[in-house]
Formats: structure tokens, sequence, C-alpha cells
């Protein structure tokens, strides 16, 4: 009984770290938050299930790989894919801008995740892995079943062509890209 005591507490340390970034993960790739929330339990229910000595050290890295592999079963069920809203990603402005700046670098956010959304699915992955949840390319292969290689060539052509793009909506009156 004790010994369900502290993997109960150690699944709840988890869980308090864990959730909310895999949520914003799954609804990333489902486009619902609700979808995204019966994902992550899911994943979390099979980490209750799961042996903590096989798991311990890379508990991350497996979270993310059953909770993408979670998201892969709902979009294989449902035979579709779900792109990305980029009016759901909308950052927060910074308090001390003025109404001006927020409506430009809102603008500009829209933009941006306009372009992001039109890259491949496999591109804004491995773009959401390494900046919004910080893997290394090591993890993210092993996230994605990737090798790593194709992880940063993915990642380098990814950021090439958001740059490329990005650079007439960033600098207005330069040529080339689309904005």
């Amino acid at each position: 009984m004790a010994q369900e005591s502290v993997k109960h507490r150690w699944i709840m340390d988890l869980v308090r770290s864990y959730q909310r970034p895999l949520i914003a993960y799954a609804r990333a790739r489902l486009g619902d938050q609700e979808r995204a929330h019966e994902v992550v339990q899911s994943t979390f229910q099979k980490l209750w299930e799961a042996d903590r000595v096989r798991i311990e050290g890379h508990v991350a890295r497996w979270l993310y790989t059953v909770c993408r592999n979670e998201v892969t079963d709902v979009l294989r069920k449902e035979g579709r894919m779900t792109p990305v809203e980029a009016d759901r990603l909308a950052a927060v402005p910074h308090p001390g801008d003025g109404p001006d700046e927020r409506l430009q670098q809102k603008e500009r956010l829209g933009r941006v995740l306009a372009l992001v959304a039109r890259l491949p699915e496999r591109q804004q992955e491995v773009l959401r892995l390494r900046f919004q949840e910080g893997f290394s390319y090591r993890e993210i292969a092993q996230v994605t079943g990737v090798s790593q290689s194709n992880v940063g060539f993915l990642l380098h052509t990814a950021i090439r062509t958001l740059r490329d793009k990005l650079r007439p909506v960033l600098r207005p009156g330069v040529e080339g890209g689309e904005p």
C-alpha cells in the first residue's frame, strides 16, 4: 500500500509539471482543447500502468512520445488532419506596449503563425518540440521516430522557409517571399 502511495505522489508531481505543456502540444496538433485533454488523460493513464524503473531518467521524452502516439491514433481514427488556427495561438502582449505597438505585434504574430501553419506537419511538430518544449535534437528524434539528422534537416528547412517568407513582413519594402 505504501508503494502505491509513493507511485501516486510521483504521478501527481508529473501531472503538475507536464499536464499543461502536453495539452498545449496535443491541442496544437488536434486543434481542439477537449480532445487534447482526453489525449493527455490517456497519456497519464499509460504512465500509471508503465514500469517506473524503465522510464525514470527520460520521463519527459516518454510522456511526449506517448502523447504524440495518442494524437496520431485520434487523427488516424478521424481520417483527417486539423490545421492549427493562428488566432488560437495569439500571444499575450507585453504590458508596457501601447495600443499601436500591440496591434502591430498582433498583426506580425498573425502573419508568422499563418506561415507556420502552412509548413508541412512534420516541420511544425519539430518546431514546437524544439522551441516550445526545449527538446534537444536527440529527444525530438526519439519522440517523433525520425533520425537526428532528419530533425536537423526539418528544423533547418522550416526556419529557412520562415525566414525567407518573413523578411518582407518584418522589414517592409524588402522584396521577396510572400507575407
